[in-house]
């Protein structure tokens, strides 16, 4: 067929032309071949995955902020804790009212007020009896009786309590082995021992976190900012 348009009649329908080949497609009846091929993607691109090494973003400054405050309140409270240990300490004997097996000691305690009997190294003397008696003015006995708790600050235990009614001052009078060491201190009370104990305790855990806040946000921050 002539495809020459000088050919066409006017105003007849040019014929028709046939679609071209399909891609791969071989002469002799041979069927289209798949065709394929590599093509770069643009990670940025919409519709791109995204890659697993994706870099993470870096802490915030504020967490720096955070761990000084952290750091900062640790401090507080243990050095707080560590003064509260000391106030119960202060508690024990003191030389004044410290005397052996057979002595005694006078002190004052007012209506109300607890005092304590220690003895020194009452572990390392051994498990021997011991008997203590306290006397007001005149020689009126007082009662006493057996600390209740577990105590013991530094080489001191307390052993006895006594809570006068009356206020005026009183002796106190031990005996026991003859290498036994006595002393009249202070009740510490549980509060001071339990605070001071938390105090230490939780202060330098708090303390703790706040370090590791600022060396984990400064690792990173430099990690990731590279």
């Amino acid at each position: 067929m002539s495809m020459d348009p000088s050919k066409w009649i006017s105003g007849d329908v040019p014929p028709s032309i046939p679609p071209p080949p399909p891609p791969g497609w071989q002469p002799g009846g041979c069927s289209p071949q798949p065709q394929y091929g590599w093509a770069r993607v643009d990670p940025h691109a919409s519709g791109a995955y995204p890659s697993s090494q994706a870099r993470k973003p870096a802490p915030k400054k504020y967490w720096y902020v955070v761990g000084a405050v952290l750091l900062v309140i640790g401090l507080v409270l243990a050095g707080a804790g560590i003064g509260m240990m000391m106030r119960a300490f202060g508690k024990q004997p003191d030389s004044e009212h410290t005397f052996g097996s057979g002595g005694s000691t006078t002190v004052r305690i007012d209506a109300g007020e607890t005092k304590v009997v220690f003895i020194a190294n009452a572990a390392v003397a051994g498990g021997h009896q011991v008997h203590c008696d306290t006397f007001g003015e005149g020689g009126r006995g007082v009662e006493m009786k057996q600390f209740e708790d577990s105590l013991t600050l530094n080489q001191w235990e307390a052993t006895f309590t006594i809570t006068p009614g009356t206020s005026g001052n009183y002796t106190v009078t031990c005996m026991g082995a003859a290498s036994d060491t006595f002393g009249v201190g202070e009740s510490p009370g549980g509060a001071l021992l339990f605070g001071s104990l938390v105090g230490v305790v939780g202060g330098v855990i708090m303390a703790m976190v706040g370090i590791s806040v600022l060396v984990l946000t400064a690792v990173l921050r430099r990690r990731r900012s590279g």
